[in-house]
């Protein structure tokens, strides 16, 4: 069976922490999990190892969607896996349905029957908590599946994918499936990437705010003086993929505050390299 080593982080974007109004003093609006567990398949009559990761990024402008994000990220995770295990349906089909469910009795524990919602006409509780969108992997019968709903970026085997931008920036956010008016099926949990895992060395999913990063890797400074380190390194160095803390240490070295000198000779901020919430899970093949 194929292994793999994970290494994941976050880190808050220099909007939400910088001097911009609008957005200063916000949390963190991405989420994230990573989950492994022992399942008997049928199919192989066996006990099978499963791992799951999932990004979730709350919608910028709802005023508390790290809340959604968060509770996806940590329902997910479960909801793929049962999905996984055969029931007569397929496995999106009951990811979708299982999903909804969970997310439908959370919402009704929190906004009131009558404001969800009549059609296209959104509350703001409702925008404000549950606009995120979805990017995740499941490895298991020796496959790996990549599934989203939403934008983000994700590598396989080295090679860039970007999901979005999408028409007038809406990313089709799962919640709109609990509103009327809405196309369920245009709003489902897909999976874009089905790959034998005999053929994955190494791959990473991020929040589309890994933009940012890509743009000052191999290039800029950290904090500690070296140069930020390349896309690569992020799911091939040993420091950073083959140490589950690898990746949240390198982004904090990214995002710490930087200063350099005046001609003056008086020590100046600069602003950090991240403008956006950014989150990444990466991975890497360790054995046969």
């Amino acid at each position: 069976m194929q292994k793999f080593e994970f290494s994941s982080g976050t880190i808050v974007g220099e909007h939400h922490i910088g001097t911009d109004r609008l957005f200063k003093g916000q949390r963190n609006q991405d989420a994230f999990n990573l989950m492994s567990r022992e399942e008997w398949f049928p199919s192989s009559e066996n006990f099978e190892t499963i791992n799951v990761g999932v990004v979730c990024d709350g919608m910028g402008s709802g005023a508390r969607t790290e809340f959604g994000a968060e509770f996806a990220a940590k329902i997910l995770p479960s909801s793929i896996i049962d999905a996984l295990i055969p029931d007569g349906s397929s496995f999106e089909d009951s990811l979708n349905r299982d999903f909804e469910s969970y997310l439908r009795n959370l919402v009704r524990l929190m906004i009131p029957p009558m404001k969800v919602c009549n059609s296209r006409n959104q509350t703001q509780e409702f925008q404000d908590y549950f606009f995120f969108t979805i990017l995740g992997f499941v490895i298991a019968e020796e496959t790996l599946k990549i599934f989203a709903a939403g934008d983000g970026i994700y590598y396989i085997n080295g090679e860039r994918r970007e999901l979005g931008p999408f028409p007038g920036n809406a990313p089709p956010f799962f919640s709109y499936r609990l509103l009327e008016g809405f196309n369920k099926y245009d709003h489902r949990i897909r999976v874009i990437e089905e790959i034998p895992i005999s053929d994955v060395d190494n791959f990473l999913i991020a929040s589309d705010g890994f933009s940012d990063y890509e743009k000052v890797a191999d290039i800029c400074l950290m904090s500690n003086g070296e140069v930020v380190p390349s896309v690569e390194r992020l799911y091939s160095d040993d420091s950073i993929v083959g140490h589950p803390e690898g990746v949240q240490r390198t982004l904090r070295l990214v995002q710490r505050q930087q200063e350099r000198r005046t001609e003056c000779g008086v020590m100046q901020r600069i602003g950090r390299y991240l403008e956006d919430d950014t989150t990444i899970i990466s991975a890497r093949r360790t054995e046969q």
